[in-house]
C-alpha cells in the first residue's frame, strides 16, 4: 500500500468567469464529496484577483487517487469550460495509469513532482 498523495491542480479562469467558476465548483465540492468517498479532500481556492485558481487534493493511498480521476462527472465537465488546467504540482507518487491520464488530457501542462517524502504527517481528525 502507497502513502498519501497530494494533488494540486493549477488553473486560469477564463475572462469575466470567476463567479460562475465559485459557483460551479461549489457543486463540485458537493458531488465529489458525496461520490468519492476515498477523495480526502477536494478544495478549490481562488486568486485575489479572480483569474487564477488552485484545487487542492489529498489522497489517502494511490487507489483512491485511481478512484477519483476515473469519473468526474457532469458538474466536473462544467467547470472544465470555465477554465484551463495550466499545471500540477504532485506530492507523492501516483500510478502510471494516473500519471499518464493526466498527461495526456491536458498536454504541455507544466508537472512538478516531488515523488519522495522526507517525513511529517497528515492529521485528517483533529484531537
Amino acid at each position: 500500500m502507497s502513502g498519501p498523495i497530494i494533488f494540486i491542480a493549477h488553473q486560469k479562469i477564463k475572462q469575466g468567469k470567476t463567479e460562475e467558476y465559485k459557483k460551479i465548483y461549489k457543486d463540485v465540492g458537493e458531488w465529489m464529496e458525496i461520490n468519492k468517498p476515498q477523495t480526502a479532500a477536494h478544495i478549490a481556492y481562488v486568486s485575489e484577483d479572480g483569474m487564477e485558481a488552485s484545487v487542492v487534493h489529498i489522497f489517502p493511498d494511490v487507489e483512491a487517487m485511481e478512484k477519483h480521476v476515473q469519473n468526474l462527472g457532469d458538474v466536473g465537465a462544467k467547470a472544465f469550460t470555465l477554465m484551463e488546467i495550466v499545471g500540477f504540482d504532485v506530492y507523492g507518487t501516483p500510478s502510471k495509469m494516473v500519471l499518464d491520464s493526466m498527461l495526456k488530457m491536458i498536454p504541455g501542462a507544466k508537472v512538478i513532482m516531488r515523488p519522495q517524502p522526507a517525513g511529517g504527517y497528515i492529521r485528517l481528525k483533529s484531537g
